[in-house]
């Protein structure tokens, strides 16, 4: 509502008058706010920006609205909508009954946090003069709290502790290693030989899927989709199988594979700046092929009903 009341004052979708007026000085950049049909951001949720574009929010909070000397919001504003507006529960031990803000959850510890579906936080904690900027995808969300206040609360210090050289290149060595964790079995290239350039035609289905093909390119297997007449790229297939990826957003998916055993191949994608990860079962068998969608995180069944589909090549 607060969105649509936006947008009739100003001409502008909320995300289009951020652009102008917020997002440049804080140098946040390709940034996507899904929106409804009546094409009006979606004020409660739907807005996809990298994780440090996210503590650049909470570090202008944190700041009460000053960002490098210029004045970007009333610190006034600042302070009504992070405090205690309205209550919410009375449980002490969950951050969820600790009183809403405007937009803004209270949280213990005397710190705030604006929250998103399946763990996307931004969390300001005043009286450490710290911000917690995190993207995850978890069902689990007081979890992923109870892990800050259970090991980074404690270790921040009231003042600036003195520089650690050999601390900081493990982070960083650390940090440059990380990596998505590889799927058991073997790699698609390794057994995919007796599927290459045979097509699947699969059963009539609700998301569009109409061919499945294995084809070589660059010397390598890859999988190919076919929806409603066109070629579908792995966000497409995505974007079919859960409403909570916007058409025209501009997150970015990568993906891997490998054969469980030599029936069945796992092909697994990771769909960026989003909580999502869409991992698909894939059995031939006597000509027949079954596919198996299931997504780590979703509001509603995680795994979907399975797609049928027959050899016609």
């Amino acid at each position: 509502m607060c969105s649509a009341i936006v947008q009739r004052v100003t001409g502008k979708t909320a995300h289009d008058y951020l652009k102008a007026r917020l997002f440049p000085q804080l140098g946040i950049e390709d940034s996507h706010w899904e929106t409804c049909p009546e094409r009006v951001s979606l004020g409660g949720y739907g807005l996809n920006v990298k994780t440090e574009d996210i503590a650049k929010l909470g570090q202008l909070y944190l700041q009460k609205g000053e960002w490098r000397g210029q004045r970007l919001l009333p610190a006034d504003w600042v302070a009504a909508a992070t405090a205690r507006q309205t209550s919410n529960g009375s449980n002490p031990n969950n951050d969820w009954d600790q009183g809403y803000g405007y937009q803004f959850w209270r949280c213990r510890y005397n710190a705030y946090r604006g929250d998103g579906a399946f763990g996307q936080f931004c969390l300001v904690l005043p009286d450490q003069d710290t911000v917690v900027a995190i993207t995850s995808g978890t069902s689990d969300m007081q979890g992923v709290m109870n892990v800050i206040w259970e090991y980074l609360l404690p270790a921040l210090a009231p003042v600036a502790i003195p520089e650690n050289a050999k601390a900081q290149s493990a982070l960083s060595t650390y940090l440059s290693n990380l990596k998505l964790p590889n799927l058991k079995g073997n790699p698609m290239d390794q057994q995919v030989a007796p599927f290459l350039n045979k097509r699947y035609q699969f059963a009539e289905n609700s998301h569009g899927f109409e061919e499945l093909i294995f084809v070589q390119k660059d010397g390598r297997a890859q999988l190919a989709f076919r929806m409603k007449g066109k070629a579908a790229s792995m966000q497409d297939l995505g974007l079919a199988l859960n409403t909570r990826l916007d058409p025209q957003s501009s997150a970015k998916a990568v993906s891997q594979a490998a054969w469980s055993s030599p029936e069945t191949l796992i092909y697994r994608t990771y769909y960026t700046r989003t909580p999502y990860t869409l991992t698909l079962h894939i059995t031939f068998k006597d000509n027949r092929i079954s596919q198996q969608p299931e997504w780590n995180v979703a509001f509603g069944p995680k795994k979907l009903t399975p797609l049928k589909g027959t050899l016609t090549q």
